[in-house]
């Protein structure tokens, strides 16, 4: 039987605060656009999952989220613990 995990507390403050996040690579002369606009909130104490089919940008975001500087993001802002990556 699957458990079924607790919710965060109401309230609890984002340990992960992602606002208008936009990723692209480039290759040659191609812009590659592979997140776009994301904005998503983390509460401390919760238990989430990523997913989605393989080269959707879920290594890319998770990658931006750990603040991995080879990953920085081309718009946004991504905001991990004590750990913050963004552009203007």
């Amino acid at each position: 039987m699957a458990e079924v995990a607790e919710r965060a507390p109401r309230g609890a403050r984002p340990i992960v605060e992602i606002r208008g996040l936009r990723k692209v690579y480039v290759r040659d002369k191609q812009e590659i656009t592979v997140l776009d606009g994301i904005d998503l909130d983390i509460p401390e104490g919760s238990f989430e999952a990523l997913m989605g089919p393989s080269g959707s940008g879920k290594t890319t975001l998770l990658n931006l989220i750990a603040g991995a500087r080879r990953s920085a993001p081309r718009g946004g802002r991504a905001t991990s613990g004590s750990s913050s990556s963004s552009t203007t």
